[in-house]
């Protein structure tokens, strides 16, 4: 599917291109190249929503009909790090989406009534099964703290040829081995998102 969005997207101005066989003259005219070059930048953020959409689906296990209702997406690196620069304000935004109609039991999907520890940032059901925000997702009893996921995440989507674990190691202070570990489950989540990493 995501095969399909991307040459779709992309597909509409190349077929245009190729249909007025522009690309034989030498001279292009200057509006059509602006124009071509708009159409390629407005599919190109498209992919780029879609793709970011589809890793809060796949990688967090958001269900499809609340990317409709989610807030916006960060439109910059500035305004991903504003808004997501702290734990608490991923862990807001993760129960936000994971939960918006309430805290439900991820065994067998109902909605239970429940304690949270604060000092621990779980929930707590009346048969003594914790749970936290990250169960069921590829950041299930992961020690790293979520910002450093968020940021793994939108760089991938974001970044044109991807990150490394080295790049991302580097850039961000953690070790290659935790980078590369974290990196492998987000985009193993991608390819097989029931499958356990």
């Amino acid at each position: 599917m995501l095969e399909a969005a991307i040459a779709l997207l992309l597909g509409l101005p190349m077929y245009r291109l190729f249909r007025d066989k522009s690309f034989l003259s030498l001279s292009v005219d200057k509006n059509e190249a602006e124009n071509l070059i708009q159409e390629i930048t407005v599919c190109a953020t498209m992919i780029v929503l879609w793709i970011l959409a589809w890793l809060l689906n796949l990688a967090f296990h958001v269900p499809c009909h609340l990317w409709r209702n989610m807030i916006d997406f960060p439109t910059s690196i500035f305004d991903f790090t504003r808004r997501f620069s702290s734990q608490k304000a991923c862990w807001n935004y993760l129960e936000q989406i994971r939960f918006p109609n309430g805290v439900y039991d991820i065994r067998d999907g109902k909605t239970k009534p429940s304690s949270f520890i604060s000092t621990r940032n779980l929930w707590v059901f009346p048969d003594g099964y914790q749970q936290s925000i990250t169960v069921g997702t590829v950041m299930e009893q992961t020690h790293l703290e979520l910002t450093y996921w968020f940021l793994a995440a939108y760089l991938m989507a974001t970044v044109t040829p991807g990150i490394s674990a080295r790049q991302f190691a580097r850039q961000t202070g953690i070790s290659y081995e935790t980078a590369y570990i974290l990196l492998m489950k987000l985009r193993a989540g991608l390819v097989n998102p029931f499958s356990p990493t």
